[in-house]
């Protein structure tokens, strides 16, 4: 269901000893979380301008094979899931920092779950061949996840410029610097107008290294940017 990438956080959003009302005979489940990750299927694509969703899973081990549960965020109200496969889709935003709630059914939700983090490739962005402008599509691509991160609350990105096998390598580097510092720059004054004040927005330059096609072949998805996501520590 999801690309694993290397970054990775987990936020333990609570240690509280909270009571749990529970029938005696109730084995109570292991392996808690909600994991924050991509979906598998672009949101938004317009030529090789690429966004996903951040969804939430909810992971659970039954032991005694029970399926009735309830989840609710801090304010009491129920999140919405429904069964995918060994684990939940929560159809609900859950930003990092908040607090979900997991009980047997609605009178008895005490236990806080952890939510599991790990840095989400949300997408990337196209450039034409030599340019460091961004198009029209770029900048919807970057409106979509400037929008995604706040709702998220994973607040800080790391974008990676890169081009492909055309030009020489310094040019290259060179090139993907500026495409990375224009979606940079382009993605911070979004969030800024969504009220992220605290984004941290880190660039590196690749150059032509992480190309598709190691042949010297020239292809044009290489020539990108690509946004990973993650929480602001």
């Amino acid at each position: 269901m999801k690309i694993k990438i290397t970054a990775a956080t987990l936020a333990a959003l609570t240690s509280l000893s909270i009571g749990v009302a529970q029938a005696a005979d109730y084995s109570f489940p292991t392996g808690m979380s909600v994991s924050v990750e991509r979906d598998t299927v672009p949101s938004y694509k317009e030529g090789s301008n690429v966004v996903y969703k951040v969804n939430n899973y909810f992971n659970v081990i039954m032991p005694n094979g029970d399926t009735e549960f309830v989840l609710k965020n801090e304010a009491g109200d129920l999140l919405p899931f429904s069964k995918e496969g060994d684990r939940y889709f929560v159809d609900a935003e859950i930003a990092v920092g908040n607090v979900v709630y997991w009980g047997p059914d609605a009178e008895s939700v005490a236990d806080p779950v952890r939510v599991m983090i790990e840095g989400i490739n949300i997408g990337h962005i196209h450039f034409s061949s030599s340019s460091a402008k961004l198009s029209t599509a770029g900048k919807k691509a970057l409106r979509l996840m400037a929008q995604e991160m706040a709702d998220s609350n994973l607040t800080s990105a790391y974008l990676v410029g890169m081009t492909d096998r055309s030009g020489g390598n310094e040019a290259n580097v060179a090139l993907s610097a500026k495409r990375a510092e224009a979606a940079a720059a382009y993605l911070e004054k979004r969030l800024d107008a969504l009220g992220i004040m605290n984004a941290v927005i880190r660039t590196e330059s690749m150059g032509e290294y992480l190309s598709a096609k190691a042949d010297g072949t020239t292809n044009e998805f290489d020539r990108k940017v690509s946004v990973l996501i993650y929480p602001t520590v």
